[in-house]
């Protein structure tokens, strides 16, 4: 059966897969995805107030080349009447898992190229399309996951035609430097890229220097958006650097050795499979150090390694290229150990490899949000469609983030109120016989502020049974984002 089964069958069941992730995947991996991309663009349409921005606003260390897109998509949408900020990011998330799966189709079908063997192509399919973190990772509407496929699309035109014209070279600039506008720490995948293709690969620098050119005409394009987004010209990477490099802010929030995301690989990709990643990648890199995809990913890795901050996101972009790497590491293996390969004990191991993958990969694209916050979310933003909500919280506003205010998923229908005592609330209830009026908890189990306020629980973040398995008391330390009405049920 697996002989008959083709790469372009598996990238088919890929894109499927991919698509539907979109749809699981609600709300964002890091905060940045929302905060600093989607607050930036209702901003700019004037939906949030200026106050409210992430500190990247004030400081102008954010190109606006993603915040203009999502500006872009919303009008479009609007345009033909999807007014629902949900669907919106739904559509943001399809479109960048569309880009995202052409990358690695465009990788598999581009794969002899880069040293894949004819037999080992459906493998990279499998691999770049069904890794379990793959489908969750490409539908991400965030500057790593952008950065990583349009620099992959640059890499492609350049480095896997053998009679690369000028034309070619300066396109693949062109795509470059949108990555960078993304990401600016792509720089060091770039750098990686232009050592291969002069002293490697020995392109003419003649045609390098037309795909430096055509970069720097994207840096340029993005100078002109973040005018139209700050209000006038700023150097946003310069800015970036200085606040996080110079000023040390990025170090505020952790330094970490350079070993971390060897550590955090190992720790994420979930063992054994990430051990098997391990050391496919360091034995593949030992064995073609001069390859392609080698030099960029070790630049890559080098730069960020050198940096005190890291966090293991920063290594998404590079994502697109691990399928590649991995395959090259299996084929070196196949070459000299064959007969070890094929031996029981590795087909075993092989087999609970596959068993995690396929659990883990169920699980992230079927059941998994991004974010469970974002579910919150969109529960009220429903029930304030259909009539006026107020909530009342004791603590914390559900719509913040620190000192932030979310304002891009926040309902026009609904008042938030802070709970100063009962009396107040009590009196509040008698003065308001229309509204839908709510109890904000942030605990599992209601707290002893709210306990004889509330009525029946309409919503919680995680199902009630879980209770059941409350090891060590979790579930008393968990933050639940739990809504109640009042004990008359309104």
């Amino acid at each position: 059966m697996w002989g008959r089964v083709s790469a372009r069958q598996i990238l088919g069941v890929g894109l499927v897969v991919f698509l539907i992730t979109s749809f699981t995947s609600i709300g964002y991996h890091h905060s940045d995805e929302h905060w600093q991309l989607l607050e930036f663009a209702n901003f700019k349409l004037g939906r949030s107030p200026e106050h409210s921005l992430a500190s990247e606003y004030r400081k102008e260390m954010r190109s606006a080349f993603q915040p203009a897109v999502a500006y872009a998509a919303i009008i479009l949408c609007e345009s033909v009447d999807i007014k629902n900020p949900f669907t919106i990011a739904l559509v943001l998330r399809i479109i960048s898992s569309l880009l995202a799966w052409l990358a690695f189709a465009m990788l598999v079908l581009k794969s002899r190229q880069l040293g894949i063997v004819e037999s080992s192509q459906k493998m990279l399919a499998l691999v770049s399309l069904l890794l379990w973190f793959i489908p969750y990772t490409s539908c991400r509407f965030s500057n790593e996951n952008w950065s990583g496929f349009l620099f992959c699309f640059g890499l492609l035109v350049a480095a896997t035609n053998e009679k690369c014209t000028s034309k070619q070279f300066f396109f693949s600039g062109l795509l470059i430097g949108l990555s960078y506008l993304c990401r600016f720490q792509i720089v060091f995948a770039i750098l990686g890229l232009l050592v291969w293709l002069l002293f490697i690969k020995k392109i003419q620098l003649q045609k390098v220097l037309v795909l430096v050119c055509a970069l720097l005409f994207m840096v340029g394009v993005g100078f002109i958006l973040d005018k139209w987004f700050y209000g006038h010209f700023t150097f946003t990477a310069y800015n970036y650097f200085y606040v996080n490099l110079v000023e040390g802010v990025a170090a505020s929030f952790g330094v970490s050795p350079w070993w971390f995301y060897f550590q955090m690989i190992l720790e994420s990709a979930a063992a054994p499979l990430s051990v098997l990643i391990l050391i496919n990648y360091f034995f593949s890199l030992y064995k073609q150090p001069t390859h392609l995809v080698h030099v960029v990913v070790l630049f890559f890795l080098v730069g960020h390694s050198l940096v005190g901050h890291k966090e293991l996101r920063f290594l998404f972009p590079m994502v697109f290229f691990l399928p590649i790497l991995l395959v090259l590491g299996y084929q070196k293996a196949m070459e000299r150990w064959k007969d070890i390969v094929v031996k029981k004990w590795a087909r075993l191991f092989s087999s609970i490899v596959i068993l995690e993958n396929s659990v883990l990969l169920i699980v992230i694209v079927f059941f998994k949000p991004a974010e469970e916050t974002t579910l919150f979310n969109r529960f009220v933003y429903e029930l304030a469609s259909k009539q006026s909500v107020t909530i009342f919280y004791l603590k914390e506003d559900p719509y913040k983030f620190g000192d932030q205010r979310q304002y891009f998923y926040f309902p026009k229908r609904l008042t938030l109120k802070k709970i100063e005592n009962e009396l107040s609330l009590a009196e509040f209830k008698r003065s308001n016989t229309t509204e839908k009026i709510l109890i904000y908890d942030d605990a599992f189990f209601p707290s002893k502020g709210v306990k004889l306020l509330i009525g029946k629980n309409v919503y919680r973040t995680f199902p009630e049974w879980i209770t059941h398995f409350n090891f060590g008391n979790w579930v008393g330390r968990a933050k639940a984002w739990s809504l109640y009405e009042f004990k008359d049920g309104r």
